[in-house]
């Protein structure tokens, strides 16, 4: 079963940082999609098991503030 987590991500100031976080987010084996949007400021995605804690984690560590 899939899940679908939107998170708001602070920081973003380029489309080079759009693209960061989704590789990022895309180098996860439990992320199925990833759609990272600089206009709207938010990532949408689709996973089969992992919890948000776990995605904010990862823009966190890209170096991005996520919620």
């Amino acid at each position: 079963m899939n899940n679908t987590i939107t998170l708001k991500i602070k920081g973003m100031a380029c489309h080079s940082c759009a693209q960061r976080i989704q590789q990022a987010l895309m180098a996860d084996q439990d992320v199925k999609a990833a759609d990272v949007n600089l206009a709207k400021k938010k990532a949408v995605i689709t996973t089969g098991s992992k919890d948000k804690a776990h995605f904010i984690k990862i823009i966190q560590d890209t170096g991005y503030d996520a919620a």
